[in-house]
């Protein structure tokens, strides 16, 4: 299992980075898998 971050209502499950973008795997309060994308500057 990888290091697991909540923020909010968002829990953060694995974190990569791909082509300067890092992308949060997780799932929010009702246990919906979503990807959230953040661009590295």
């Amino acid at each position: 299992m990888r290091d697991v971050t909540i923020l909010g209502n968002f829990t953060v499950l694995e974190t990569f980075e791909l082509n300067n973008v890092q992308v949060d795997k997780g799932f929010d309060g009702r246990l919906d898998i979503f990807y959230r994308a953040n661009l590295c500057t």
